[in-house]
């Protein structure tokens, strides 16, 4: 990601290598318009927050150091029409 700019990045979770695979970072910009973003995002899709049968795909929110600042839990069907919304494919 550039210096300065928030973002997003959807992984999978890899159950069979215990960890995540990354699939799309984005730039979208200043940490306000991000934040707007994936609340807006966050409602449509009706984050899913942990549980049993949690959905396998996760939209993180990064800040200007790449650091998770919050995440999203949703289906693979969700991640592709919210990369889709923005613009990109998922490489899934």
């Amino acid at each position: 990601m550039n210096e300065n700019t928030w973002g997003f990045q959807f992984v999978r979770i890899n159950d069979a290598a215990d960890g995540f695979d990354t699939l799309l970072a984005l730039n979208i910009g200043d940490e306000h318009k991000t934040r707007e973003l994936f609340e807006e995002i966050s409602n449509e899709f009706e984050a899913v927050k942990g549980g049993p049968g949690s959905p396998n795909y996760i939209i993180d929110l990064l800040d200007e150091e790449e650091s998770i600042i919050d995440d999203i839990s949703v289906t693979k069907e969700e991640a592709i029409k919210i990369a889709a919304k923005l613009g990109h494919k998922l490489a899934v």
